[in-house]
């Protein structure tokens, strides 16, 4: 027995890459793409400082918070980077550094977040 589904709507999304080329040869096949790879962030810091500048009150994480009656708990862009600096301080002060780093056992949560970025 078979059900009548109406078959889902998508709306066009443009990003990145639309159009490749793929190219088969000794058993590989390869995917380029058809335009040059743009310039890019050398680091997730990078773009947290300009999404910070460009929208500080734009939402960066949100989590439902219980506390909160299941409302969302968010972070913006410009509190994210306030926190990223201050536990970015705060672990140098503690002297973790690339030799000496830190690991984070935690389930996903916006702390978790803000300590990455920190």
């Amino acid at each position: 027995m078979s059900q009548d589904c109406a078959s889902p709507v998508f709306r066009p999304f443009h990003f990145g890459v639309q159009q490749a080329r793929i190219h088969a040869e000794n058993g590989n096949t390869y995917v380029m793409a058809d335009q040059d790879l743009q310039p890019f962030a050398s680091n997730m810091t990078e773009r947290l400082i300009y999404w910070a500048d460009k929208t500080p009150d734009q939402t960066l994480f949100a989590q439902r918070d219980p506390a909160l009656g299941g409302d969302w708990r968010r972070v913006s862009f410009a509190q994210a980077l306030h926190a990223a600096r201050s536990i970015g301080q705060a672990l140098l002060d503690r002297g973790l550094n690339a030799e000496r780093p830190l690991v984070i056992l935690s389930e996903n949560s916006l702390a978790h977040a803000q300590l990455a970025l920190g």
